[in-house]
C-alpha cells in the first residue's frame, strides 16, 4: 500500500503534486502521525497574472458649438412637425397621460416648501400646456440660434464684457491705492493689473515704444567700483525683424519686438562720470523685470498713461 501511495505521489509532476502535504515517511497507523504531514510552505508554481485589460476607449469628440450647426437638423424638423400637427401632439400627449410615472409627475401636490420645490411646481404649471409649452419651446432654441448668429448682438456682448472687465480693473487699482487711470480698457492685463511685458502688448504698441522712458539695470561707475543699478532711458530703436542684428552674427537679425536700443539720459544718468550714450547691448524679453545685468522695465504706470 505504502509503495502504491509512492509511486503514485512520484509519478506526477511536480507542479501537480499537492501543494500541502509531503509524504515524510513509511508510518504504521498506530503511530498516530498518519502517513502523510502537513506543511507549512507552498511547493505551487506562482500563478499566471491575468492579463491586462484594454484600455478604455477614448470619449467620442464634443459635438460641435451649435452656431456652426445648420439651421434645423433633422432631429428638429421632426419634432417642430409632430408638436405643429395636433393629431400627433394629441396622441403623443394621450399616451403620456397612460403612462404612471407621467401621471405622477403631473399630479397636484401639496404646497411647496423649498425652492427645488417651488421649480417642480412652477414647471408643472408649465407643462398644463404642455403642447404649446413644446411649441414656445423650439421657438426659443431658433430664435437663440439666431441671436447667436447675429454679428451686432456678438459685437454689444463683446464691448459689455470689456467695459466690465474695465469696472473690475479700476475697483482693484482703487483698493490698492492708485489713481484711476484713463484711456486704457482695451490694454491687455496679466494677474492682479501689472503692466503685461512689451512681448504681450498688441502691434502697434510696439511701434510707438520710440521715444518711451524706460529703466534699465547696468553697470554703474561709484567711488568704490562698480555696481548693478537701474538706469533711467529712452528707447531709440525697436526690432522689426531686419534692422537690428545680433551681436556676433552677420545676418541674423531680432525678430519684432524682440530688442531694442535705448539711448541713456545724461540729465537722469545715475552717476555723473557716465555720459548719454546708445547702449551696445541689446535689451531681450527674456529679461523683462529680471534683478540682473540687462534686466529692464518700463517707468511705473507706463501702459496705463500712455497706450
Amino acid at each position: 500500500m505504502v509503495v502504491r501511495q509512492l509511486l503514485l505521489l512520484y509519478s506526477l509532476p511536480f507542479h501537480q503534486r499537492a501543494p500541502h502535504v509531503a509524504l515524510v515517511g513509511a508510518r504504521r497507523r498506530r503511530d498516530g502521525v498518519g502517513p502523510y504531514k502537513r506543511l507549512s510552505g507552498s511547493f505551487a508554481p506562482p500563478p499566471i497574472p491575468a492579463p491586462l485589460a484594454a484600455p478604455p476607449p477614448p470619449p467620442p469628440p464634443p459635438p460641435p458649438p451649435p452656431a456652426a450647426r445648420a439651421e434645423w437638423n433633422a432631429h428638429s424638423r421632426a419634432l417642430k412637425a409632430h408638436w405643429s400637427s395636433p393629431a400627433l401632439a394629441n396622441a403623443t400627449l394621450a399616451k403620456r397621460a397612460r403612462s404612471r410615472r407621467h401621471a405622477v409627475r403631473l399630479a397636484p401636490r401639496a404646497a411647496a416648501d423649498s425652492p427645488r420645490a417651488r421649480k417642480a411646481a412652477a414647471m408643472r404649471r408649465l407643462r398644463a400646456d404642455e403642447a404649446g409649452w413644446m411649441r414656445a419651446r423650439l421657438r426659443d432654441g431658433e430664435l437663440r440660434r439666431a441671436q447667436r448668429a447675429d454679428a451686432a448682438y456678438l459685437s454689444r456682448r463683446q464691448e459689455s464684457r470689456a467695459r466690465q472687465a474695465a469696472r473690475s480693473y479700476e475697483t482693484r487699482r482703487r483698493r490698492a491705492g492708485a489713481p484711476p487711470s484713463a484711456g486704457d480698457a482695451g490694454a491687455p492685463r496679466t494677474r492682479g493689473g501689472a503692466p503685461p511685458p512689451l512681448w504681450q502688448a498688441r502691434p502697434e504698441v510696439n511701434g510707438s515704444l520710440v521715444g518711451r522712458r524706460v529703466e534699465v539695470m547696468r553697470n554703474c561707475s561709484t567711488e568704490g567700483g562698480w555696481c548693478a543699478l537701474w538706469c533711467a532711458g529712452e528707447v531709440r530703436l525697436v526690432s522689426n525683424g531686419s534692422n537690428i542684428r545680433k551681436p556676433g552674427t552677420p545676418r541674423v537679425k531680432y525678430k519684432p519686438g524682440e530688442a531694442v536700443v535705448v539711448l541713456w539720459d545724461a540729465n537722469e544718468r545715475v552717476s555723473p562720470r557716465l555720459p548719454a550714450h546708445e547702449s551696445s547691448t541689446r535689451l531681450l524679453k527674456s529679461k523683462w523685470k529680471k534683478v540682473d545685468l540687462g534686466g529692464w522695465r518700463m517707468e511705473s504706470e507706463f501702459f496705463f498713461r500712455d497706450v
